[in-house]
């Protein structure tokens, strides 16, 4: 009888670069039929489930065993039931397989009887169930303890509420911690898989008893600073307007413009200076420019804005003398004239 095994995904590491002691990602055969639902995965390890029981009742009976194979995802058919399935007794077998980079690259069947079930994960967000294999691993000729864990992020996939009956995850496994010299060192290593779908963990003989799991731990966030409430009209602080300082001593200078009269104008008929600014009834003969608006003056003053640069006004053109100035100079010149011819 050949059992026939779901798809399954390969550990991450495995699709990017295998790494040692870890099986290869298998390869789809040309012609390969379509690929089973979930629904049928989980009818394949209902089946698995159903012949691990029929063994049980003839004691694991290695020829009763040869009865049955698996047809792996990849094409590969007649895959002895032996090799496919391990239980407490032969689990160090994969684990050793899995360490020497021999293990066949195909996913397993890996049962037992639970020993322990509980939260895990330093946030208290995954679950384990898991046994201690019968036989040890073997690091650089040394013996090392090998524990069968199944783990997952969803309590109810593997049943982590009851510590009792048995347990059989279906996948591709992986070794824990990935450095044998660290497994070494601190004397266990662990067989472990990651149930990522519902189907790929089954319990039977459970007892009923149940045990009540802590909720996840979600790190705090650290609020957000409120954002600051914005301050009625009245208390806003409106800058007073600035109004139009006078010049100083220092700058009257400055604001000033003298005009130089024409070289032949006469003295009396030019004005010698023109302030800018002036009210508009003094500015006879000027440009008009009008004057800044004022304000009144706040009680804090700000300070005087800075100088500003001479402006270049062009001089007034030399006074025009009317007829009768022309006649009287005309006249005066005339009697020079004839004063000049008398004599």
């Amino acid at each position: 009888m050949a059992a026939h095994l779901p798809t399954t995904a390969p550990p991450r590491h495995c699709e990017q670069k295998p790494a040692p002691g870890g099986p290869a990602r298998p390869t789809r055969a040309a012609g390969a039929g379509p690929r089973v639902t979930s629904k049928q995965a989980g009818a394949a390890i209902a089946s698995a489930r159903r012949i691990v029981r029929i063994l049980n009742d003839f004691d694991q009976d290695p020829d009763v065993a040869a009865e049955f194979a698996a047809v792996a995802p990849n094409g590969r058919r007649n895959i002895a039931w032996s090799e496919f399935c391990r239980g407490r007794a032969d689990a160090d077998q994969l684990a050793q397989a899995l360490l020497d980079g021999t293990a066949a690259p195909i996913p397993h069947v890996v049962r037992g009887p639970v020993h322990a079930a509980d939260v895990a994960g330093r946030n208290s967000d995954s679950y384990v169930v898991m046994y201690v294999a019968r036989n040890p691993v073997h690091i650089d000729g040394k013996p090392v303890r090998l524990r069968v864990a199944v783990r997952s992020n969803q309590p109810d996939w593997i049943g982590a509420t009851t510590r009792s009956g048995q347990v059989l995850g279906y996948g591709y496994w992986q070794l824990f911690p990935t450095d044998p010299a660290k497994a070494l060192r601190q004397g266990w290593i662990e067989l472990q898989l990651w149930v990522k779908q519902p189907w790929q963990a089954t319990r039977w003989d459970t007892d009923g008893t149940t045990i009540t799991l802590p909720e996840p731990r979600t790190t705090p966030r650290p609020a957000p600073a409120p954002a600051p409430a914005p301050a009625p009209a009245a208390e806003r602080h409106v800058p007073p307007p600035v109004a139009a300082a006078p010049p100083g001593p220092d700058t009257a200078s400055e604001a000033t413009c003298t005009l130089s009269p024409q070289p032949d104008a006469p003295r009396a008929e030019t004005k010698p200076e023109l302030e800018l600014g002036a009210p508009a009834e003094h500015q006879e003969n000027a440009p008009q420019h009008p004057a800044p608006p004022t304000a009144s003056a706040p009680p804090n003053p700000a300070p005087p804005p800075p100088p500003r640069p001479p402006v270049a006004v062009p001089p007034l053109p030399p006074p025009v003398p009317d007829a009768s100035e022309r006649r009287t100079r005309f006249a005066r010149w005339l009697d020079s004239a004839r004063r000049s011819r008398c004599t």
